[in-house]
């Protein structure tokens, strides 16, 4: 892959990542914190699915980045078919 192109997919993850971390938080955060926020579809639809956002932008995006750079999957094919 030319260099120019790896250094853009690498810069877009990296601000993807940080995006959707701070994003899916601060989600997480409002809903618990808001006493309005707190009901069963508040729960159910946007906190559930923000921690869920959040566990993949944690744990899928750094090590797609770091397959990028590498060229391989340094963790077997278990982790390789849940990210």
């Amino acid at each position: 892959m030319n260099e120019n192109v790896s250094v853009w997919y690498l810069t877009t993850l990296i601000v993807a990542a940080v995006l959707g971390f701070v994003g899916n938080l601060s989600t997480v955060v409002g809903v618990v914190a808001s006493r309005q926020m707190r009901n069963a579809t508040s729960y159910l639809l946007i906190a559930i699915l923000a921690s869920v956002d959040l566990a993949f932008v944690v744990m899928c995006l750094p090590l797609a980045s770091f397959t990028h750079v590498r060229d391989s999957w340094p963790l077997g094919d278990v982790s390789c078919k849940v990210c």
